[in-house]
């Protein structure tokens, strides 16, 4: 029967707690002079490896965020920029698809409500984060998410029971691209966290919701 907890946290409390008991007077556990020197050894280094694990972890969390701060801002002088370009007379269809821009439309088609939802694959294997990944219900195999849709809006709820809808949510936030990202706080480790997402057009218009979808932080 293997009695060793799953998840880092779990663990390290586990073998922290076992070393220090055994440690004391290890004859009476019946553990050998070898298996003492072993333990604190192997400890040490899980210990030393699992705080810069954390540190990584920290760090690229911090990258994500400035990477993902630093793409908004791009991304918003993009689109000033153009739509300065669609509104110039001298810019051709030409220019446009050496900018990798669409031609103009001579005819407006207006971009129709999400008719179709996300669904949602979430990655609870990291320390107090979850990796939210989504695809839309009409193409499951595919990553890309349709041409229309501008993101995913995303809601959770914390902790207690599962929420009727979305409006017993937050709002956590907006992604253009599978995987969404969100950390949390100490706080919050062991409780279940329920996810409703809903496809977003490039009008600002939200589809239905997906299916509510939960994982625990760990």
């Amino acid at each position: 029967m293997d009695n060793i907890p799953e998840p880092d946290n779990e663990f390290d409390h586990f073998q922290s707690n076992f070393r220090a008991k055994t440690e004391a007077d290890h004859a009476k556990f019946g553990l050998t002079d070898t298996n003492k020197s072993n333990m604190q050894t192997l400890s040490d280094a899980w210990q030393a490896k699992y705080a810069a694990d954390i540190v990584a972890q920290n760090a690229a969390r911090a990258a994500k965020q400035e990477k993902n701060t630093a793409r908004q801002a791009l991304e918003a002088e993009l689109r000033r920029d153009i739509k300065k370009v669609y509104a110039s007379e001298t810019v051709t269809n030409d220019d446009l698809a050496a900018l990798n821009l669409p031609q103009r439309d001579t005819v407006k088609t207006r971009a129709n409500r999400p008719s179709t939802i996300p669904i949602v694959r979430i990655d609870f294997s990291l320390h107090l984060q979850h990796k939210v990944y989504f695809v839309d219900s009409a193409t499951p195999l595919k990553k890309k998410k349709p041409d229309k849709y501008r993101g995913v809006q995303v809601y959770m709820k914390i902790g207690g029971p599962p929420p009727a809808d979305y409006r017993e949510c937050f709002h956590a936030g907006f992604d253009t691209n599978s995987p969404y990202f969100y950390s949390f706080q100490q706080s919050d480790l062991g409780k279940t966290v329920y996810y409703i997402l809903f496809w977003e057009n490039t009008r600002g218009e939200m589809g239905n919701p997906s299916e509510i979808y939960s994982a625990v932080v760990g």
